[in-house]
């Protein structure tokens, strides 16, 4: 019997899902997805897409609902509206693995198996009753990536073979979840101490951390990355492993000590043996060599790695709750660029035009912020009505070991295109939230490959507020260079 099937989520998993609902001559709704693959999938087959389910009407219903690899809530009203029930993926092993990022938190749970899970879709997250589910083994090799691999072939063998068939029927084996045994975690957990390495750890877990956090090239990564610190230098750190010297393996007499530099990577001692850690990158996604990295930063053999400050520890794991709000910041982040390359400061030498001001009321900025605003829009013709400042400030500056030195205006002037009071409620309202939250991770646009092209495409300009004579000329020196 034909059904009406309303499918929201993301990756081939939902594609192929949706091939075997599309060959069986079901009616799919729409399909509501970010994924620019899934969008010619629906291209290619006439079917109706949305970016998200919020742009679904609210007055139609559907038999069902499908949620694939799907990061975004479901409002209620859209599972209240399904006939028969709403289903959704998870990528985990239900109760005990519910939220995001499991399979990463599998592995540095140091588990021996893994599983995944369809289940109806409620109110609560991951929460319904278990429609159909599998464990399997996990390899010493593996990490997140091919976890998440074997996880989606996996999900698509029993959405074909035990869900696929019933749809005609809603005829389902549903058993509740014991949620007793639930554990749940959040997008915005951190990894243990931030991610930062603490070579007075054990390999295993060291290992993990590596493991835990490979999810792949080009894959959105809302988990975080390893960072090494030495002498107060900070390298991210792609890969984690055991070291095993061919003869003469030295006595371990304390950890986190640098035992060899090699092409391969750095090989230090851990609490219960020896690490290599390799696929060194900077914070702007530039690869190095452990040599050529070491030599830039006057590090030798024999020399202590850092061990995580308990202030960098809690300022990352501050960011991260914060992470969502900056992702979405940077994603509707349209840059306005000076019409013109560069502003001589005088006949004879190049450089850029800078304005220092100084106000004391709590408002000034935003006004300030919105009067340059007018100026420089009225310089480019083609401006849009959205557009995007960076900003920076002292506060901001104080956490760049970690945190990123400038975060993003956004100034929307509507369809009139003007300054009033509006502009300046919502920029006097984001400088407080960037007061609150302060900066996001530096890392963050590496993990997000979407806004990592967006930042490199184009380069904003720069309000500067609260700095010392200082601060000012080496972020000018920085936002220059």
């Amino acid at each position: 019997m034909k059904k009406e099937i309303l499918i929201v989520g993301e990756t081939t998993l939902l594609i192929r899902c949706a091939e075997l609902i599309v060959e069986a001559n079901h009616n799919i709704v729409a399909i509501c997805s970010p994924d620019k693959d899934v969008k010619s999938f629906c291209i290619r087959n006439h079917l109706k897409h949305h970016l998200s389910i919020h742009d679904v009407p609210q007055n139609i219903r559907y038999d069902y609902l499908l949620s694939i690899v799907n990061y975004e809530i479901i409002p209620k009203i859209y599972i209240a509206n399904t006939n028969i029930f709403a289903f959704n993926y998870h990528d985990g092993p239900l109760p005990r693995y519910a939220g995001i990022n499991v399979t990463s938190w599998s592995l540095l749970n140091h588990e021996k198996e893994h599983g995944v899970t369809w289940h109806i879709l409620t109110e609560k997250v991951d929460s319904g009753g278990i429609v159909s589910q599998k464990y399997f083994k996990i390899y010493d090799e593996d990490n997140a990536f091919s976890l998440n691999m074997r996880s989606y072939e996996i999900a698509y063998n029993l959405f074909s073979q035990e869900i696929f068939d019933r749809l005609s029927t809603g005829n389902f084996n549903i058993h509740e979840q014991d949620l007793s045994k639930r554990t749940y975690y959040a997008l915005n957990k951190g990894l243990p101490k931030g991610g930062l390495i603490d070579c007075w750890e054990n390999t295993k877990d060291l290992i993990a951390l590596s493991r835990a956090t490979s999810i792949g090239e080009r894959h959105k990564n809302t988990i975080g990355l390893p960072k090494l610190v030495i002498k107060g230098n900070v390298i991210l750190i792609g890969k984690i492993e055991e070291y095993r010297f061919i003869e003469n393996e030295p006595a371990n007499d304390a950890p986190a000590v640098i035992y060899m530099i090699i092409d391969a990577g750095i090989v230090a001692s851990s609490r219960d043996g020896f690490i290599i850690m390799s696929d060194l990158q900077s914070w702007n996604g530039e690869k190095h060599g452990a040599k050529y990295w070491c030599s830039l930063n006057s590090i030798g053999i024999g020399e202590s790695i850092d061990r995580p400050f308990a202030e960098h520890v809690s300022t990352v794991n501050k960011s991260y709750l914060s992470e969502s709000y900056w992702v979405k910041k940077y994603e509707a982040a349209t840059p306005l660029t000076w019409p013109i390359e560069r502003i001589p400061t005088d006949s004879t030498q190049g450089g850029i035009e800078t304005l220092e001001y100084t106000f004391h009321e709590e408002n000034a900025s935003s006004v300030f912020f919105a009067i340059m605003f007018s100026h420089i829009k009225g310089l480019h013709p083609d401006s849009r009505s959205s557009n995007t400042f960076d900003y920076t400030n002292s506060e901001l500056i104080s956490d760049s070991f970690i945190n990123n030195i400038f975060v993003p205006i956004v100034i929307e002037c509507g369809e009139e295109n003007a300054i009033n009071q509006n502009v300046f409620d919502s920029i006097l309202k984001q400088l407080k939230e960037i007061k609150k939250r302060g900066g996001s991770l530096r890392d963050i646009f590496i993990r997000y490959p979407n806004i990592f092209e967006k930042r490199n495409a184009k380069r904003s300009i720069l309000f500067c507020d609260n700095l010392s004579k200082k601060e000012f000329l080496e972020i000018k020196s920085t936002y220059t260079g």
